[in-house]
């Protein structure tokens, strides 16, 4: 018997044809390595129908699984908050207790120790100085003794009260970055938001400039055609680039409430409007140009000569 890893194991078993030779069953035209053209459609993928999501019912579903993700781990990271919110809450009322009262006192009295015991030392030091006699080392090493005692007593003093000012000020630390990473999160959100929202408004203006588009394919020595083409053209730079200025705005300055949005962009198109009177302006005041009104009311410059 021979495995199935091995060729004569189809031999044996007759997958051959009546002429002799291996036979392969495919379809008319298939080629290796190429599959065959499959026709999807904007049908999602959970429907249940099959298909495959494309254009921007995939650019929505990609924005939404980044806010379901976002929202996420907002929701950790408020729990995770919560937690700490306890425990500081517990060290401080700790912190306020009797047994951390004593314990301060304790402190106090030990700093007056060291603070004594500092004094004594150069005193007793100077002195032993002066005198020169027999009882210098020992006058010394009694006020090293002291001194070495009043801070050994400062620091056992200290120990519970600053562990526990350690853990408050680590939990502080730990809360203000989790409140950046929210903030973070939530800015992440508004941008993902807008994204939907400007893309649903690209997807409308690239219908537009194809309508427009094939209205000057139409009738390609038509004004009126060709003025309305490349106003859709301007107007479709110009939405591209306040989408790009507001999204860097938001992305700078965090959280933003609507009205200052509206407030941004309202500004930006002020002023780019401003510009372009400018420089309209100045092409009527050379005499070259005369401004066009069509039907619509729209108007356009042209040149004369």
């Amino acid at each position: 018997m021979y495995s199935k890893n091995d060729y004569r194991y189809y031999l044996e078993h007759q997958f051959l044809t009546s002429d002799g030779y291996l036979a392969h069953h495919g379809v008319l035209g298939m080629k290796w390595g190429i599959r065959r053209y499959q026709s999807y459609g904007t049908v999602p993928r959970k429907s249940g129908e099959g298909g495959k999501e494309t254009g921007l019912a995939k650019k929505n579903r990609k924005l939404d699984n980044k806010n379901a993700r976002l929202e996420r781990r907002k929701a950790k990271l408020s729990t995770k908050r919560a937690q700490n919110e306890a425990k500081l809450k517990k060290y401080q009322t700790k912190l306020n207790s009797p047994e951390i009262k004593r314990a301060q006192a304790k402190i106090a009295k030990a700093q007056r120790m060291v603070d004594a015991s500092d004094a004594s030392l150069i005193t007793r030091r100077a002195h032993a100085r002066l005198e020169r006699g027999k009882e210098i080392g020992f006058v010394s090493d009694v006020a090293l003794r002291r001194q070495a005692n009043a801070e050994r007593a400062l620091a056992r003093a200290s120990k519970p009260v600053d562990s526990l000012n350690a853990k408050i000020s680590d939990l502080e630390y730990q809360n203000s970055r989790i409140d950046s990473k929210i903030n973070r999160a939530s800015t992440k959100q508004k941008v993902n938001a807008l994204k939907k929202i400007y893309n649903e408004e690209r997807e409308h203006m690239n219908e537009t400039l194809a309508n427009a588009k094939d209205a000057v394919k139409s009738n390609p020595n038509g004004a009126y055609e060709a003025n309305v083409y490349r106003n859709a053209k301007q107007s479709a730079k110009d939405m591209k680039s306040d989408q790009k200025a507001t999204i860097n705005y938001v992305k700078k300055n965090g959280l933003v409430d609507d009205s200052e949005l509206e407030l941004f962009n309202a500004e930006r198109k002020e002023k780019r409007n401003s510009k372009r009177k400018k420089a309209e302006d100045r092409k009527m005041a050379s005499g070259r140009y005369m401004r066009v009104q069509y039907k619509d009311g729209s108007t356009e410059l042209v040149k004369m000569f």
